[in-house]
């Protein structure tokens, strides 16, 4: 089994701020799941920047929702 973590941000600031952004929350992520065990080889991330908005960043509540880690599992 293998997973890929993908960070997203809002829209708030700099494009290429918020795609760095999403790329450390993604490896933050990464980090702790092979500190508890999984091995580094079955993990990939992917920073997705302000780029796939689940919800609206008009208000707040929205770019909440928006700033996420999600997690794909493959076989």
């Amino acid at each position: 089994m293998k997973i890929k973590i993908s960070g997203h941000t809002d829209n708030v600031g700099k494009s290429e701020d918020n795609m760095s952004l999403s790329q450390k929350r993604a490896k933050s992520v990464a980090e702790a799941i092979i500190k508890a065990g999984i091995n580094q080889d079955r993990i990939t991330v992917e920073g997705m920047g302000e780029n796939a908005p689940i919800d609206s960043n008009e208000s707040e509540t929205g770019r909440q929702q928006n700033r996420r880690t999600e997690f794909v599992i493959f076989r």
